[in-house]
């Protein structure tokens, strides 16, 4: 009896492999053609908005949490 997953006819993981190289390959000169007119305005237009969100993230977690450490919660005093 022959060992089918040494027989290169019958592997499919190679051909699986083939597909997504050239998926790969595809997906990256899609992303180059899209990023290359968009880099300006992300890496330099929108740089004050990346500063402005990370303060205001800051801002909502201080309020939010206001900086404490987790605490456990103290059992509810029994009312009869």
């Amino acid at each position: 009896m022959r060992n089918i997953s040494m027989d290169k006819k019958n592997d499919f993981s190679t051909i699986g492999t083939r597909k997504m190289l050239i998926f790969g390959l595809m997906w990256r000169a899609a992303f180059a053609k899209w990023w290359e007119p968009q880099k300006f305005y992300y890496t330099k237009v929108f740089q004050e908005l990346y500063v402005g969100l990370a303060v205001t993230g800051y801002i909502f977690y201080k309020i939010s949490y206001g900086g404490k450490k987790k605490v456990a919660d103290k059992p509810a005093a029994a009312h009869h």
